[in-house]
């Protein structure tokens, strides 16, 4: 079974859904966020990474996304949310903070699609999502 886990990422996972859009990771710079990134491009999906850097692009950045993930730092989380206007309406809004009331209700109050409030049970040092 390890050895499974062990050849999958170095393989490359399974991509579960092929026609996902692009999927767009909030705070990808992260520790946290970049293990989203890598797990989801091992996966096969496009990702683009959204910060403070290229916050001016937010729009066109997300004007094509199948799944937004928040995972910036909770102090700006609820404010970056709060920005998220444009968003498709079939784009699946979460985030993966550690904080759930707040920033829950501030994706429902900005996007009428499908929202979600995560909280992984683990850190960025995990080397795969088996059993997460």
């Amino acid at each position: 079974m390890r050895e499974s886990y062990a050849n999958e990422y170095e393989m490359g996972f399974k991509t579960i859904n092929p026609q996902m859009k692009r999927i767009v990771i909030i705070g990808g710079n992260g520790l946290l966020g970049k293990r989203f990134v890598e797990m989801f491009e091992l996966s096969g999906y496009q990702v683009d990474i959204l910060g403070r850097s290229n916050w001016d692009q937010a729009e066109q950045i997300c004007s094509e996304a199948g799944l937004v993930i928040v995972g910036s730092p909770i102090d700006v989380t609820v404010e970056g949310i709060k920005k998220l206007t444009y968003l498709p309406s079939d784009c699946i809004l979460a985030d993966i903070t550690s904080v759930k009331c707040a920033p829950l209700q501030a994706m429902l109050d900005v996007h009428s699609g499908p929202v979600v409030g995560l909280h992984p049970m683990f850190g960025p040092d995990i080397a795969s999502f088996a059993k997460q």
